[in-house]
């Protein structure tokens, strides 16, 4: 079920419950940060959901929590598009390979050679929109959060761990390709 809930504590907390009711997994995105109107993190605590984790040292995707309540998962993820997916695919998708009796080993990992170079600004783990045939990829210009043409082009993630500051190209990096083009 997908659920629309209005910015305020009450509708946020009854929202979440009634969720949490009819779900082995509820995924709950946007609201989870620091902002005036996130209540989520607060409706999880009245709740009972034990937190196992929130926030997260990389870029895009922070303020990601995950919980626990009795046997059922919770993750709530940024409200950014590209956190979303960014989220979705290295965390929440392994969680449900894991539910469905697979191993949990998320997307396929290939290297490949970068077409281009990217400099990363900060100290936090990085995940760059990109686009790979498979022995090459491209990172896309518009790596912001909110940035939606780079996220429509994109058929794969370039991680960089949080020591890496540049990518050169030609450099060989590791590759996660979204689920539905595994078949590379």
């Amino acid at each position: 079920h997908v659920r629309h809930v209005v910015d305020d504590q009450s509708s946020t907390e009854l929202q979440i419950a009634q969720a949490m009711s009819e779900s082995d997994i509820v995924i709950i995105t946007g609201g989870i940060s620091v902002g005036d109107y996130d209540y989520v993190a607060e409706s999880l605590s009245d709740l009972n959901v034990e937190p196992i984790f929130y926030k997260v040292k990389q870029k895009p995707g922070k303020p990601l929590f995950f919980g626990l309540k009795s046997k059922q998962i919770v993750f709530a993820l940024p409200g950014n598009p590209a956190a979303v997916m960014t989220t979705f695919y290295e965390y929440v998708y392994p969680a449900i390979q894991i539910m469905q009796g697979q191993s949990g080993q998320g997307m396929m990992q290939l290297k490949a050679k970068a077409c281009n170079g990217f400099q990363k600004k900060g100290d936090r783990a990085q995940f760059l929109k990109a686009f790979c045939d498979g022995q090459r990829v491209e990172i896309l210009d518009g790596q912001a959060s909110s940035m939606m043409r780079s996220l429509a082009s994109a058929n794969a993630l370039v991680y960089m761990c949080e020591d890496a500051n540049q990518i050169q190209p030609e450099d060989d990096v590791e590759v996660h390709l979204f689920p539905s083009l595994q078949s590379l």
